[in-house]
């Protein structure tokens, strides 16, 4: 019987990725990733839901007024949430501990 060697070869970026996934599968890096959703939410929600990029204002002023009544629907909508308990507030603990 013969022996079979086989070499392969890695890169280092190749070894670099591959450890650099293996954190993000961390749980910090998933804590991460959810305060990262909650920041992007809001831009978001204004965007696709209260049209804020398709304000029908001409000038500044005006414009800056109808997105401020957008803002505060969005605000008036989510304390109204909060109020009735409806509001999925959990705290995050990667935030938590910062502040501690």
């Amino acid at each position: 019987m013969h022996k079979r060697t086989a070499i392969v070869m890695v890169s280092q970026n190749k070894r670099e990725r591959a450890k650099l996934l293996k954190e993000m599968k961390s749980e910090r890096y998933k804590l991460y990733g959810k305060i990262r959703n909650g920041v992007e939410t809001v831009p978001s929600i204004l965007s696709n839901v209260y049209h804020a990029d398709r304000v029908r204002a001409r000038g500044t002023i005006r414009t800056r007024f109808f997105t401020g009544c957008k803002v505060a629907a969005l605000n008036f909508r989510k304390i109204f949430t909060f109020r009735k308990g409806l509001g999925r507030y959990a705290e995050n603990p990667l935030l938590a501990l910062q502040g501690a």
